[in-house]
């Protein structure tokens, strides 16, 4: 798809919003950080917390970029809140382990 500007909506730094800018650059970094991200890679689980994370980061870009909303770390702990209700899917043994993830950030 070509579009006319292909700058970070997020940050004012005026790079190009590629995977790498958009996951370890950009404004949603401080968010990740305060949320204590780096000490979640001892869970057996660990893939799939990075594709929860992932699919987070991706709904806040784009709730900024088309709704207007701000990025913040209330918003990321909203969307842990959301997935908490789905957790009853999880395999049994990881249950507890999850249950123990989530409560890092809601």
């Amino acid at each position: 798809m070509h579009l006319d500007d292909y700058s970070c909506a997020l940050c004012s730094c005026q790079d190009d919003e590629t995977v790498e800018h958009l996951f370890l650059s950009s404004l949603l970094r401080p968010v990740g950080a305060q949320l204590g991200c780096r000490h979640q890679i001892a869970f057996p689980f660990f893939i799939e917390i990075i594709m929860v994370m992932s699919w987070a980061i991706w709904i806040l870009r784009n709730n900024y970029i088309f709704k207007n909303k701000n990025v913040s770390v209330e918003g990321a702990q909203g969307f842990f809140k959301e997935f908490a209700m789905v957790i009853h899917r999880a395999k049994p043994k990881y249950f507890p382990t999850i249950v123990q993830w989530l409560n890092n950030f809601v």
